[in-house]
């Protein structure tokens, strides 16, 4: 039903009359898991989407980009070893 209101030209939210109401779109949608029952809610960061992944690969990237940037931190940001004491002859 979305999809056919978008290919006809609808942009504003008067245009999706009952299909923008919260109580249709949290129960349609998020609990019955049908998309085109509602407006489904992305945020600014839908936009920047480039893929679809299980959430599990998801996280683990992020671990691994976290555990980078903190190693990078810590090597650019630690204190220099001191000097080695020079042996006694």
């Amino acid at each position: 039903m979305v999809q056919r209101l978008e290919a006809a030209g609808a942009r504003s939210h008067g245009e999706f009359g009952d299909l923008i109401l919260s109580s249709r779109t949290r129960q349609r949608v998020y609990v019955d898991g049908d998309v085109d029952a509602g407006i489904v809610s992305l945020g600014p960061a839908g936009g920047f989407s480039d893929a679809i992944a299980p959430a599990a690969d998801i996280v683990a990237g992020l671990m691994r980009e976290a555990t980078q940037a903190a190693c990078a931190f810590t090597r650019t940001f630690s204190p220099p070893a001191p000097p080695r004491p020079l042996p006694v002859a």
